[in-house]
């Protein structure tokens, strides 16, 4: 499972860019690997915290931040097989693919 239940088990990268980029009064949920790269210096990692969902982006040495708030998030659902997470972000429609449906589930829990 890619499922990352607190801040210490995310990698020493992600969880650098993570801290760096929490708000005041903002904390880690639950966080998992996305399944679009094989390596590790090449994938997406979605971090729930308390007021937004985080993508972590790596890409060799470079990477990226998008951030959506999460009571603009609306209509989280499961898709697929029950590996992809879907949701509406204002006008964005954004999905992440996982591994398995628990980690879907998980982030469903979490945005509900």
């Amino acid at each position: 499972m890619s499922l990352y239940e607190r801040p210490a088990d995310l990698d020493d990268r992600t969880r650098s860019r993570l801290d760096d980029v929490l708000m005041s009064g903002e904390a880690f949920v639950v966080g998992a690997r996305a399944t679009d790269g094989l390596l590790s210096r090449w994938c997406t990692r979605v971090v729930v915290t308390t007021d937004r969902v985080l993508e972590i982006r790596h890409v060799g040495l470079d990477w990226s931040l998008e951030g959506y708030r999460r009571e603009r998030i609306h209509d989280a659902r499961a898709t697929g097989d029950g590996t992809r997470l879907r949701f509406d972000a204002g006008l964005d429609e954004i999905e992440y693919d996982f591994d398995d449906a628990a980690t879907v589930d998980r982030f469903l829990t979490e945005l509900a």
